[in-house]
């Protein structure tokens, strides 16, 4: 495959244009708490009808209780897979912001939705100076693929995509029959990923999201091997669609790669009936780096 890291900011110094009719409003917060230093941290939100008004405060809030800041690590790779407009990636430059030495987060944000790629754009290239922004254009796919179809929630492609493959029937046939619009999109492992990221930025990954409509137990399924060297934390989201047999694939998938999941925000054991939004799961050799006893 080619190159799959696309810097938002050109290394060749050459001049872009944003279309800025993609946002409807402009959101601006102060950067200081995190950088040290005078500054703003910008967001604007899609103009699509299906995106609701949030402010970057609100935004904020959610990484701010999760704990993030204790777990996104300068020096180390972030990862937001489902990008979207970028709500996730900026909280994780500022919160991997290290302002003893004024150095910049490193995000790599994936995101196949044709439909959010302009607006994600403008958000990233608005904020170069708390991080340094890749995207990867692609859905993340147990092998690498030119071609794989996603569809939408129909929503008009304003909340990712869905595939196909490791839901219950009942939860695949639901996703089945509200979805609306289909796109083609390529897809890389996270094979390709690691490597491409150890390449070409030479930073070890320290935090993955993952957002992907129910997906996100496929993409962690075959990651033992490949996660047992950086120990990366893992912050996943808990599908609220999912029948009682998809929760306990998830909570297995997560033990099988040597992961344990933990309330993000009381950082107490998560049970797989006690059922949560998202789920942060540190590797089983790590949880005393994180976890008081």
């Amino acid at each position: 495959m080619n190159k799959i890291l696309l810097p938002t900011i050109s290394a060749d110094g050459q001049e872009t244009t944003y279309d800025m009719g993609v946002l409807r409003t402009l959101h601006s917060i102060s950067s200081e708490p995190w950088t040290g230093k005078s500054g703003r941290a910008l967001w604007g939100e899609w103009s699509h009808p299906g995106e609701g008004s949030r402010s970057l405060t609100s935004i904020m809030e959610g990484p701010i209780g999760y704990h993030w800041g204790k777990v996104l690590k300068p020096g180390h790779i972030a990862i937001d897979i489902g990008g979207h407009s970028g709500d996730t990636a900026i909280p994780m430059a500022l919160m991997s912001y290290d302002n003893s030495s004024q150095c910049k987060g490193s995000v790599v944000v994936v995101e196949p939705n044709p439909a959010v790629l302009p607006v994600l754009h403008v958000n990233l290239a608005m904020n170069t100076h708390i991080g340094d922004f890749y995207v990867v254009q692609a859905a993340i796919t147990n092998t690498d693929m030119d071609e794989i179809e996603l569809a939408d929630h129909g929503n008009a492609q304003c909340n990712g995509g869905v595939l196909d493959g490791g839901l219950s029937r009942d939860v695949a046939q639901h996703l089945k029959n509200v979805a609306g619009t289909k796109y083609m999109a390529r897809g890389v492992s996270m094979e390709t990923l690691f490597r491409n990221i150890e390449t070409e930025i030479k930073q070890p990954v320290g935090f993955i999201k993952i957002d992907c409509e129910g997906y996100d137990k496929e993409i962690l399924r075959p990651c033992r091997d490949l996660f047992a060297r950086m120990k990366p934390v893992l912050f996943v989201e808990w599908f609220a669609w999912f029948a009682h047999e998809d929760d306990q694939d998830l909570f297995k998938v997560i033990e099988s790669i040597d992961y344990v999941p933990y309330d993000p925000i009381t950082l107490k054991l998560a049970n797989v009936q006690n059922r949560i939004g998202d789920l942060m799961c540190f590797h089983k050799d790590d949880i005393p780096n994180y976890v008081s006893s």
